[in-house]
């Protein structure tokens, strides 16, 4: 260990004997997700820097409290870049990116934030520094004990470093729009996703489909041609904005905000209100007033489910479901049996 992992570690032990809480904290990107005391707060600051990278094998892997935007400028350079999307990536760290599992627009086309972790240095909650996976693409031996990680919230430990897998950058990317009501959107995105399209994003909001095409040049302008809608320009704020949840639909007022996950083909549900639809129609942020009573069970059959917009640290590691959360807790009580990070 080095000499920050070593006080670290005591730290962490301490806490368990104490029981006291640990929370980790980069640059408190997430702060509008954790309700927790700041001053539980353990940094992974001290784990940055990025200590390999690999372009010809689309691998890059850094410290925990390496910023986001530093790992992007990076992979610029290479002409490669981050596989997803990280919310509030110009302010996060490699680790909070990885931990919080939240990211944009082009979530279903290219992968979760998971399906890009390759390999994983983390502290558990006994103070043991362990290491899960590996620095190369095909590492399928055993369990993919890293992935778990992501989206955890750092309730199974303090993640130390990451390696992940980059994409080469694409040479082109534009922005079409479709004008059509929302029972028209979600039957083209049904039919979008049918055929071969380099898509990275679609999301429908007032009245307008827009379709993120992204990829080589000429299978940009071919996908174009065979869509036929109106070329956007200056698109690229808008898609940055459903990421990071800065769209104007997210201005805070007495409305209540919910995101919906659905079945991407569910037909519009009979609930009044402002919504708007991300991930080619998996993702739906609904704003009302009407009570979530009077709608939720109508969201249940459809299959879908639901969170209160900010969601806190705690209603991401809760699903409903008793067998999913009881494997969750047990997990926890597996990497963290002292409850020193939950």
């Amino acid at each position: 260990m080095t000499e920050a992992e070593k006080a670290l570690s005591e730290r962490v032990v301490y806490a368990g004997e104490k029981g006291i809480k640990c929370v980790p904290v980069g640059r408190n990107s997430k702060a509008q997700f954790d309700a927790s005391d700041l001053e539980q707060g353990v940094s992974s600051l001290e784990f940055s820097g990025i200590s390999g990278y690999e372009p010809t094998e689309l691998v890059i892997t850094a410290g925990a409290g390496t910023a986001f935007s530093e790992i992007e400028h990076v992979l610029r350079e290479g002409e490669q870049m981050v596989g997803f999307e990280a919310f509030n990536r110009q302010a996060a760290t490699l680790g909070g990116a990885i931990a919080c599992g939240l990211c944009g627009s082009a979530r279903p086309f290219r992968g979760a934030v998971r399906d890009f972790v390759l390999g994983m240095e983390v502290m558990n909650g006994r103070g043991q520094r362990l290491r899960f996976g590996g620095q190369v693409i095909k590492n399928v031996a055993g369990y993919d004990v890293s992935r778990l990680y992501a989206g955890s919230w750092g309730t199974l430990g303090i993640i130390l470093s990451v390696s992940m897998r980059v994409l080469p950058r694409h040479q082109a990317q534009i922005t079409l729009g479709i004008e059509c009501d929302i029972e028209a959107a979600i039957k083209r995105l049904c039919e979008f996703a049918a055929i071969p399209l380099p898509l990275s994003g679609a999301a429908y909001y007032e009245g307008l489909l827009r379709l993120r095409l992204s990829g080589f040049e000429t299978a940009v302008n071919a996908a174009q041609r065979r869509v036929g809608a109106t070329h956007l320009s200056n698109e690229d704020l808008f898609w940055s904005s459903l990421t990071d949840t800065s769209h104007a639909f997210f201005e805070r007022d007495q409305t209540s905000i919910y995101r919906l996950s659905l079945p991407p083909a569910t037909p519009p549900l009979d609930i009044p209100g402002d919504w708007l639809i991300d991930w080619g129609g998996a993702l739906r942020w609904l704003k009302t007033e009407v009570p979530q009573s009077r709608w939720r069970e109508m969201v249940a059959q459809a299959g879908g489910t639901i969170l209160p917009w900010p969601a806190r640290r705690e209603d991401w590691l809760t699903t409903g479901e008793p067998s999913l959360d009881g494997l969750q807790t047990r997990l926890r009580e597996a990497f963290d049996p002292k409850d020193v990070f939950s």
